[in-house]
């Protein structure tokens, strides 16, 4: 297990285990937590019968989708991304001038409004969307976004760190930060992080 915790460590993507043993019924209390199990594959092949009733039992009641894999030791960096490529994640829909764009949620760095357009960035492009920023808004209320100043929302996701005038991020952009949203804005980065480390 020690290598899949050396590989999220370096990668910058925090993964959480949970040892079940051989008993498979406690499996659903642990899977409303995670949205990756990984299962040995000596387990999977020794009791797959056993592990997916458990699983049906409970997939249907979760709150996100599950990706369920096999794995041997060690694990190569190159499977250790493919899970992450491969992980559910939340969606929205982004309607463009020729139709819509689906975006997963943890690609999204930030929305800005400029001269009445909103502009979607992701870590590959920056586009624009049809949508105002009012309906913007509303759309990623559930996520975790936050305004550091006049026309931007920003995935907590993405921030790399909190200055005194600026917020700097992962992709190394620099988002001005307006002195009135400051505390707010430090106060709900510092509640992500607790929450996402629990």
């Amino acid at each position: 297990m020690m290598n899949i915790v050396d590989l999220s460590k370096k990668l910058d993507y925090p993964v959480r285990f949970f040892y079940f043993g051989a008993d498979y019924s406690v499996l659903p209390n642990y899977l409303t937590q995670c949205n990756v199990l990984l299962i040995e594959a000596s387990l999977m092949h020794a009791a797959a019968a056993d592990i997916l009733s458990a699983l049906s039992l409970t997939t249907a009641q979760l709150p996100q989708p599950l990706l369920a894999v096999g794995y041997e030791m060690p694990v190569k960096e190159t499977c250790f991304k493919s899970w992450v490529r491969q992980m559910p994640s939340d969606n929205v829909i982004l309607p463009i001038v020729n139709g819509q764009k689906t975006e997963p949620v943890c690609d999204i760095v930030y929305f800005e409004n400029n001269n009445r357009k909103v502009f979607v960035k992701t870590p590959h492009e920056r586009y624009q969307t049809i949508l105002p920023m009012k309906m913007i808004l509303e759309t990623i209320q559930p996520y975790a976004f936050v305004s550091p100043y006049v026309g931007f929302a920003v995935n907590l996701e993405w921030i790399e760190s909190i200055g005194r005038r600026d917020v700097l991020l992962k992709n190394k952009e620099i988002i001005p930060l307006s002195q009135k949203r400051a505390a707010l804005v430090r106060k709900a980065y510092r509640d992500f992080f607790k929450t996402a480390q629990q």
